[in-house]
């Protein structure tokens, strides 16, 4: 299976997609198809592999929307034009030239991209990129801490439930946090990995009030403190919006995303 090369990007599949939408342009495509398209783009540009997203269920979650959308083949039929990205094997299928792709979706993205009527579509990804990398991190410190059997799906999804009152800085920060707790409280207690998902319950809600009490700075991480931002995360923040280091200082709110109004309850 091939990766993508740098300078012409992918080989093209062997026909377009008869069966699928037929989107002609990059407008068409809209605000998330364009945002998602651009960090598979993003993901290719170097030989050193880029995250498209915040993990490997949420990339083939969004190479899923891209096929049904006929830009791309995600089934591996034909291996022979396949690229790979985080294991995924994909074949680009549109009718817009690969080379010309990534210029036109950042086009697209800074100009009619920025207008406040993408505000409501924008904070909604915000929402959900801050769950995806929250837990991301949480996986990444329980991982390089030897404690990846204390995860457990369930209960880190409820305790991450809450977006509305802390920043993706201050998630960064607790997990590393309650994971060095952990990690102490591990080294007297082998083996107890109940009182080791106790302590992750008590501990991820106590760092998250201390760091939004305290509001410094050392109880805030960006993605130098953490896992570097994907692909996704780096195009929403620096193309689709001007969010930059707000992506992850800031409680994602409308108004940081160009909007005026409060989304409905």
């Amino acid at each position: 299976m091939q990766r993508a090369n740098v300078a012409n990007g992918p080989r093209l599949g062997s026909d377009v997609r008869p069966e699928a939408p037929r989107i002609q342009d990059v407008e068409t495509l809209g605000g998330r198809g364009s945002l998602e398209l651009l960090a598979l783009v993003e993901s290719q540009r170097t030989r050193t592999p880029v995250r498209v997203s915040s993990s490997r269920e949420l990339t083939a979650s969004l190479l899923n929307r891209l096929d049904a959308l006929g830009i791309i083949r995600n089934d591996g039929a034909a291996l022979i034009n396949t690229t790979s990205v985080e294991g995924l094997a994909w074949s680009y299928s549109w009718t817009i030239p690969w080379r010309s792709l990534r210029s036109q979706l950042i086009e697209f993205l800074t100009t009619q991209g920025r207008d406040p009527s993408f505000a409501n579509g924008w904070l909604r990804i915000w929402r959900e990129l801050f769950m995806g990398e929250a837990e991301a991190c949480l996986r990444h410190q329980l991982q390089i801490s030897q404690l990846e059997r204390v995860y457990f799906a369930s209960s880190a999804s409820a305790l991450m439930a809450d977006v509305q009152r802390y920043s993706l800085g201050q998630w960064r920060y607790a997990c590393w946090a309650a994971v060095r707790t952990m990690k102490n409280m591990a080294a007297q207690h082998p083996g107890n990995h109940e009182l080791l998902k106790l302590i992750l319950e008590t501990e991820l809600p106590y760092r998250l009030e201390m760091a939004l009490k305290s509001r410094r700075i050392e109880f805030c991480f960006g993605s130098y403190d953490s896992l570097p931002d994907c692909a996704l995360a780096k195009s929403f923040s620096h193309v689709a919006t001007a969010l930059g280091d707000k992506f992850w200082k800031e409680v994602p709110t409308l108004e940081h995303v160009g909007g005026k109004a409060t989304l409905p309850t």
